[in-house]
C-alpha cells in the first residue's frame, strides 16, 4: 500500500493543479471579456467590419467560459438525470477542448524512461493513435508521487504506415522484454490510452501473460466507428467488427484465464463509439465508467490519476522478480 506520506503529497499536487486550472480558467475569462467588449466598442466607433466577427467569436468564448465555471460548481445539483447527462456532455466537450490544447503544447516533449528503480511493480504508459508519450506528462507525475514502480514509455511512430498486429504489439513486445531485463523483474503494470489499450490487450493475449496488470483508458476494444474516418491501417482495425477486432475476440474466448485489466471509459468520451466499447462489455473484466469525460482529459484527470494508483497498488498474482 502506498505511504500516507505519498498519498498526502499525491493530494496536495492535485490541489495546485486545480489552483493552476482556476486560475487559468480566470485569465481566458477576463481575456475573452475584454476582447468582446474592445471589439463591440470598436465596431460601433468605427464600424470596422472584422470588429463584428471578433465581437461574436469572443463573445461565444466569454459565454463557454463562464458555463464551464457554473457546471463545475453545480454540475452535480442539477436534476432531473436526463438534464444532468446533457450538463455533463457540454462540461466534457468545454474541458476536452483545453485538453486536447495541453496535448498540442506537450506534444514534442516525449517522456523518457525513469533510470531510478523502485521496489514497487514496473510501469509502462502506452499511448493512443496519432499520439506519443508526451500525453502522459501529469499522469507520470502522479504515480510518482502516489509511489509506483518504475516509469517507462513507448513511442509507437507513424500510425499511418504501421499496423497493430503487425508492428505495434511486437514493438511494445520488444519493450517489455527490454524493461524486464533492465530492472531484473517480470512483473509489470501497462497502462495504455485509447488504441495503446488495444495493443497492450492483443500482446497479453497473445503471449499469454496474465502476470501482467492492464489498465485501458478510453480504449475500442470492440471497435469504434469514429475508426472510420482514421487513416492508415492501424485506423482500419480499429473499426467494429473489422477483421482484426474479431482475431481479438477469439483470443480473449481461447486464453482461457481472465486478464488482471481495468478497462476505463467514459459516457462522453465520442471517439469511442459506442462508448461501451471502452469497457469490453463482453471481456468480463473490472470496469470503472465515467459520466462527464472526454477522450483526451484522461490524461490530465485527478479521478483516473486515482484509480491508476489504486491499481499500482491493489494485491495481484504478478510474479514479483525473476526466480
Amino acid at each position: 500500500m502506498p505511504s500516507l506520506i505519498s498519498s498526502e503529497a499525491a493530494s496536495q499536487q492535485g490541489k495546485r493543479l486545480d489552483r493552476l486550472i482556476f486560475k487559468l480558467w480566470m485569465a481566458l475569462t477576463v481575456a475573452a471579456a475584454v476582447l468582446a467588449v474592445g471589439a463591440t466598442i470598436t465596431l460601433f466607433v468605427t464600424a470596422w467590419p472584422m470588429g463584428a466577427s471578433i465581437a461574436l467569436v469572443s463573445t461565444i468564448a466569454l459565454a463557454s467560459l463562464l458555463a464551464v465555471g457554473g457546471i463545475e460548481r453545480w454540475k452535480e445539483k442539477i436534476y432531473p438525470k436526463c438534464l444532468r447527462d446533457v450538463v455533463n456532455v457540454v462540461y466534457a466537450f468545454a474541458i476536452e477542448i483545453i485538453a486536447i490544447l495541453g496535448c498540442m503544447v506537450l506534444f514534442p516533449f516525449k517522456i523518457k524512461d525513469e533510470t531510478i528503480s523502485r521496489s514497487q511493480t514496473p510501469v509502462l504508459l502506452v499511448h493512443g493513435f496519432m499520439h506519443n508519450s508526451s500525453g502522459f506528462r501529469y499522469i507520470r507525475s502522479r504515480l510518482r508521487q502516489g509511489g509506483a514502480g518504475q516509469i517507462f514509455t513507448i513511442n509507437f511512430g507513424n500510425p499511418f504506415t504501421q499496423s497493430i498486429s503487425g508492428n505495434f504489439v511486437e514493438k511494445l513486445r520488444s519493450k517489455v522484454k527490454e524493461i524486464a531485463a533492465q530492472t531484473g523483474r517480470t512483473d509489470l503494470l501497462i497502462i495504455g490510452h485509447s488504441m495503446g489499450g488495444v495493443v497492450s490487450t492483443d500482446f497479453l493475449l497473445s503471449d499469454k501473460r496474465s502476470d501482467i496488470g492492464l489498465v485501458t483508458l478510453g480504449s475500442p476494444l470492440e471497435g469504434t466507428y469514429m475508426a472510420y474516418i482514421g487513416l492508415g491501417p492501424s485506423a482500419r482495425e480499429m473499426r467494429p467488427n473489422s477483421a482484426y477486432i474479431q482475431a481479438l475476440h477469439e483470443k480473449q474466448k481461447n486464453f482461457g484465464k481472465k486478464l488482471d485489466a481495468l478497462h476505463i471509459g467514459s459516457h462522453a468520451d465520442f471517439i469511442i463509439c459506442p462508448t461501451k466499447s471502452a469497457c469490453g462489455p463482453t471481456w468480463n473484466h473490472a470496469t470503472h465508467t465515467f459520466s462527464d469525460m472526454g477522450h483526451v482529459t484522461y490524461f490530465f484527470s485527478d479521478r483516473v490519476a486515482d484509480q491508476l494508483l489504486q491499481k499500482a497498488h491493489e494485491p495481484s498474482n504478478r510474479i514479483r522478480s525473476f526466480s
